[in-house]
């Protein structure tokens, strides 16, 4: 897979590579109440999304953006945004 390269250049603004730890912990919190707030018979109060319960901007990384085709001169830069 060295030679794979992604397709779009878009790439995430900040120094994590992916948000993984933060879903999984997120999902984790979300699937908990679930399933304690069933268990106690409070069904009206069980949430439906686990945006309710964690905000979007408290996983890592602060999104993502396109680069242009411009921007993408340097090698350097080139190979670090469009390698997988």
């Amino acid at each position: 897979m060295t030679r794979s390269r992604k397709k779009i250049a878009i790439a995430t603004n900040c120094c994590c590579k992916s948000q993984k730890k933060g879903k999984q912990a997120a999902n984790r919190k979300f699937r908990r109440r679930a399933r304690t707030e069933l268990a106690s018979g409070r069904e009206e109060h069980v949430p439906l999304k686990s945006i309710e319960l964690t905000d979007p901007w408290d996983l890592g990384g602060d999104g993502k953006s396109y680069y242009e085709v411009s921007e993408l001169e340097d090698a350097r830069l080139y190979r670090s945004i469009m390698g997988k």
